[in-house]
Order: C-alpha cells, then sequence, then structure tokens
C-alpha cells in the first residue's frame, strides 16, 4: 500500500469508528455506573472528607483504587460538579490517550504504510469507550488501559527508541494499573512471556520496565508504610473469609462461557498468525495476545467468575485478533490481480463488523434501560428519605443498589460495612445447631464474626439512618442458606432492636423491605418483632 492510499484508508477507518466511539461515550455517561465503581467514588469522597481507609471504611482490596481515583473526585468537588460524572469523563479521557499513544507506539513498531496500527489502537478504543459496557471504571477496565500503552512500547523497544520521557509516563502509569490488584501481574508476565517466545536471548527489560516495576514497587510500599491498617486489619479479615465468594471451576466458566472461551480461543490462534505476519505487525499482536492469556489466568485464579474481571482477556484478545486480521487482509488484497473484487470483499466484512458492533451498543443501551427500572424504586426510596447528605442503611449480601443509589439520591452513607462482605466467609460450610437457625446466635460467634456483628450495629446507632433497606433476593453465596433472614440475624442485639423499635415498614421497595421512622408511637417490639408486610400487598413490588 501507498503512503498517499494509506492515509486515505487510515481516514476512512477512523471516519467509520468515530460513530461507534462516540454512541459508547453517550452510553459510559448516561448509563447506571457499576456498583463497584460508584462504591470507590463515594468511598473517595468520605476519605477526602477525613474518613480514614480500612477504619472507617472496610474493603478487602489494596488503596491504589483510592489513590488513582482521588484526582478526579478532587476535581469534581472544586468545580461543583458530580464526582460520578467527572469520574466517567476521566476515564474517557484515559482511553483516548491510551489509544493514541498505542497507535504512536505501533507506527513505530509496524512497518510500512500498514493498517494494522489503527487496527490495534481502534479496537482497543472501541473495547475501552464502548464494549466495556455496564463495567465502565471497574479496576480491571482501568488497568486494561493503562497497560495497553506498556504492550505497544515493549513491542517498538529496539527498533526505534523514541522519547525516555514518554516511555518513562508510559511505565509508570502501567506500574498504577499493575498494582490496582496483585492477579494483574499475570497479564505483565503474559506479555513479556510472549515477547520472550518472539525475541528469544535478544529480549531485554527496557526503561518502561524498570518504571513500571518502581511504580509499583512503590505502591506495594505505600500500603505498607501509609496504610498499616490494611497489613493488620484486613488481610486477616480476607484470609478468614473472602473465600466465602469463590465458586467451583465449572460453575464459574459455565458462567460465563461464550466470553471465556471466546476470549481464549481468539488469544491463542492470534499468537501463531502474528508468527506468519511478523513484517506486518512486529511483536505487538504477540505481546498482545500474551497479555489475553495473562488476564485469563487472572479470571480465572480469583475464581469469582464475574464478566468484568475478563476485561482485559477479552480487550487484548480482540486486539490481537484485529491487528493479524488486517495484516492477512492486507497480503490477501496485495496478491490479487484483481484489486477491486478483493476490496469489496473486505469491505463486506467491515460491515458486518459495523452491524455487530451496532447491534451490541443497542444491546448494551436496552440492558441498562431495564437495569435503570429495576433501580428506581429503591433510588426514589432513597431520594424520599435520605436527601440532602442523610444516612441509608443497607442490609444486603451485594453491593448493588445500595450503590449508585446512595451516589444518585444525594444521600449519605457512614458505616463501615459498604455490604455484609464478610458473611459468605462466614457461613461457608455451617450446619445449623438444634435450633434450626440458619446462622449462629452472638455467644457461638467466633472474634472476627463478633466483630463484624458489633460494629454494623455500632455504626447503625452511631449514625441513626433515615431509612433501612432489607434485601429480599434470594442469596446466591457458596454456603449461605438462601433463605437466610438478614434482619433476623442483626435483630438478635437488643441494642438493634432498641434501635429499630421505632421504625415501621414502608413496604416493598423493588426488591427490598424498607423501613422508616414512625412519626407517632411505634407498635410494641418495633420492626424487629413486626413480620415485613407481604409484598404482593405493595403496589411497588
Amino acid at each position: 500500500m501507498s503512503e498517499r492510499s494509506g492515509r486515505s484508508a487510515r481516514l476512512a477507518a477512523w471516519l467509520a469508528l468515530a460513530p461507534f466511539a462516540a454512541a459508547g461515550a453517550q452510553y459510559a455517561l448516561t448509563k447506571s455506573m457499576h456498583q463497584d465503581v460508584a462504591y470507590y467514588v463515594n468511598a473517595v469522597e468520605r476519605w477526602l472528607g477525613g474518613a480514614r481507609l480500612y477504619r472507617d471504611m472496610i474493603d478487602v482490596n489494596v488503596p491504589t483504587v483510592y489513590w488513582v481515583m482521588a484526582a478526579p473526585v478532587w476535581i469534581a468537588q472544586r468545580l461543583g460538579l458530580p464526582s460520578t460524572l467527572v469520574f466517567n469523563l476521566f476515564v474517557l479521557a484515559l482511553a483516548a490517550l491510551s489509544a493514541a499513544a498505542v497507535w504512536r507506539l505501533a507506527r513505530r513498531a509496524v512497518a510500512g504504510a500498514s493498517l494494522v496500527p489503527d487496527a490495534a489502537a481502534g479496537a482497543l478504543l472501541i473495547w475501552c469507550a464502548a464494549l466495556v459496557g455496564h463495567d465502565f471504571g471497574q479496576r480491571e477496565h482501568l488497568a486494561t488501559i493503562l497497560l495497553a500503552p506498556y504492550a505497544a512500547a515493549r513491542a517498538a523497544a529496539g527498533r526505534e527508541p523514541g522519547s525516555s520521557g514518554l516511555r518513562i509516563l508510559i511505565g509508570l502509569c502501567a506500574g498504577l494499573g499493575l498494582a490496582l490488584k496483585p492477579y494483574f501481574v499475570l497479564i505483565v508476565l503474559g506479555m513479556e512471556g510472549a515477547l520472550l517466545l518472539r525475541r528469544g536471548r535478544a529480549w531485554r527489560p527496557s526503561i518502561e520496565t524498570a518504571a513500571l516495576a518502581l511504580s509499583a514497587g512503590a505502591c506495594a510500599a505505600a500500603t505498607i508504610v501509609l496504610v498499616p491498617d490494611y497489613m493488620d486489619r484486613i488481610l486477616p479479615l480476607a484470609r478468614a473469609t473472602y473465600h466465602g465468594f469463590e465458586w467451583p471451576l465449572a460453575t464459574m466458566l459455565g458462567a460465563q462461557g461464550p466470553r471465556t472461551f471466546g476470549c481464549f480461543a481468539l488469544a491463542l490462534l492470534a499468537l501463531p498468525l502474528a508468527w506468519r505476519v511478523e513484517r506486518r505487525t512486529g511483536d505487538l499482536a504477540a505481546v498482545l495476545a500474551g497479555g489475553a492469556l495473562g488476564g485469563f489466568a487472572s479470571f480465572l485464579i480469583q475464581s469469582k467468575g464475574w464478566l468484568y474481571q475478563l476485561t482485559p482477556a477479552l480487550t487484548y484478545a480482540t486486539a490481537a485478533f484485529a491487528m493479524v486480521a488486517v495484516a492477512l487482509a492486507e497480503s490477501w488484497i496485495s496478491s490479487w490481480r484483481d484489486r477491486w473484487r478483493a476490496s469489496a470483499a473486505v469491505g463486506l466484512c467491515l460491515a458486518a463488523m459495523a452491524a455487530v458492533l451496532a447491534l451490541e451498543l443497542g444491546r448494551l443501551f436496552r440492558s441498562d434501560a431495564a437495569l435503570q427500572q429495576r433501580q428506581a424504586p429503591v433510588l426514589e426510596a432513597v431520594r424520599d428519605y435520605a436527601r440532602g447528605g442523610g444516612p441509608a442503611l443497607f442490609i444486603s449480601i451485594e453491593v448493588d443498589y445500595t450503590f449508585p443509589a446512595v451516589n444518585y439520591a444525594g444521600a449519605s452513607y457512614p458505616y463501615r460495612w459498604h455490604h455484609l462482605l464478610p458473611m459468605p466467609g462466614f457461613y461457608r460450610g455451617f450446619r445449623p445447631g438444634p435450633s434450626g437457625q440458619p446462622f449462629r446466635a452472638p455467644g457461638e460467634m467466633g472474634p472476627l464474626e463478633r466483630g463484624f456483628f458489633e460494629t454494623f450495629i455500632e455504626d447503625a446507632i452511631a449514625h441513626p439512618p433515615r431509612l433501612v433497606l432489607v434485601d429480599r433476593r434470594r442469596l446466591v453465596r457458596p454456603g449461605l442458606a438462601p433463605e437466610l433472614d438478614l434482619l433476623a440475624y442483626f435483630c438478635q442485639s437488643p441494642r438493634f432492636a432498641e434501635l429499630l423499635a421505632e421504625y415501621g415498614w414502608l413496604g416493598r421497595r423493588g426488591s427490598y423491605d424498607v423501613l422508616v421512622p414512625l412519626p407517632s408511637d411505634p407498635p410494641t417490639g418495633g420492626a424487629c418483632a413486626t413480620p415485613a408486610p407481604h409484598p404482593e400487598g405493595d403496589p411497588s413490588s
């Protein structure tokens, strides 16, 4: 392909991608924020307001995510804008900068006027701005964005040195991405392993590698030195309870079957194809495929089976496959005598791909509309009773509904436990005693469970909620009895029962039973002694 025709094809390709990227940005800015992301936005707001990490907020994840999210939340507070909006804009800007850096570095790594660098950057941009879907802003999403330029820089290393400042910045950002979760080291190992296979004894670490190690090491050291509560308080809790969220391998793979095997197959296919089209792709396709395999290993080791944990594997596998597909198509077109027919065949393939993208974006918009409809009754209740910073107490194993309802309603959440995090771990393998209750009495609890039980109640008493929302969904966690009554668990405490004596049932809102303070003398016994109204009798159920 000549330089002139390459420029024309490049312009046409990016013009074709632009509507999808714009639609993805609109989706990201208007969709309901992922519950984990919304929690971190709220938690960073509290932290910047003086709350102490791992004392006033209990979270088993390392503090790097708080540090990364502090900048957009701080800017939002200074500008008087919603933190959720500014954070989404921040992530979109990161995705655009990451794709631009990949394109610039891939132009150095790939010879000639090929569109392969555009395929890599375009696939990364579409995935990170649009196809990531509801998981936009998750730690896996942030790590995917921050590590992509590192892959391109490592592939370009040894061909043209480039700007040392840019390469160091790329390595430092990649180190932050790695430090978001210890499991992400497998992504970097996958990238470096693929590069080692291609270069053999010529493989060398580069300035990006050193910067990555320095950045990730600094985050680890800062966690140990600056946040000792994480080591002293959180790690023992995580070791004792986090297994309660782990599923058997067969269950996990079954839950995400098509995506799991799809990304694995794409990555495996891209690796040998990268060798076949080496002149066109350089090392980048292989490095991205290696990162995808590392991301797949990270998904398996975490043993949760949640879709967002596949984000790095899906994104990098798609980008690697897009690169080799474009390289093969260019080679195929150049070998055909009838260039017009070849171009028409490629055009049909691109049209089919555009149709698939349009259908997927449509599915994402419809899925989010359905989600917001399900969230609406809970959000409305929180707005009605906790608007203006009033506390809303959620009693739930899950984080969804609590966040982003608290964010969007302008409520507060001054409690340590944003969900009943340790309970699946406390009750995995539990067998009820003679009473038949699916939970332990306070006197039977071990030190960790008793501490969790007491701190939850202390917080509720210290910050009396304007409404209490009790999750009535069937519990789906290994070891938890599906019929476990979460409210009855805490009503074992006389202090908690006394607090709820002043609350009455408002009714069912979505999947939650809602309690609010009574304006007059409460009935004898209060909410702990009064069963919730039958959900079929509530018009909002």
